[in-house]
């Protein structure tokens, strides 16, 4: 955290990666740090940073409050589909595959979003006034 970035391990599905942390993200996770993840020192094994099953709690709870604004959200895994698809807009397909932690830069290629001039020629083609 000093240096203002986290490490992510890699799994069976994804690659370990470093990702730099945005300012607003230093502070809250500073916090936990200080007081929340001291209380679970002796339930997290390894050297972790949450709690699987608070974790999971965590994510349910989250969900819950985007539903009241957002009542078509269906699960969490929409929210990381829409920062992939978010971060397509911002930085290069290969920085994006190392952020998301895909092994393949096909599984980042299936969140870009179809370009709007292939949309207008396929609504000049469909037309039914052309």
């Amino acid at each position: 955290m000093d240096k203002g970035k986290i490490y992510i391990p890699s799994t069976r599905r994804t690659n370990k990666r470093i990702l730099e942390l945005k300012p607003f993200q230093i502070l809250p996770l500073h916090e936990y740090l200080l007081t929340e993840r001291k209380s679970l020192n002796e339930d997290i094994e390894g050297n972790y940073l949450f709690h699987k099953k608070r974790l999971i709690r965590g994510m349910s709870r989250i969900k819950a409050m985007i539903n009241r604004y957002e009542p078509r959200l269906k699960n969490i895994a929409q929210i990381r589909a829409s920062v992939i698809t978010n971060w397509l807009q911002h930085y290069n397909l290969r920085e994006v595959q190392y952020m998301a932690g895909h092994k393949y830069v096909s599984s980042t290629e299936r969140y870009r979003t179809d370009n709007l001039e292939d949309l207008q020629k396929e609504l000049e083609k469909y037309h039914p006034l052309k």
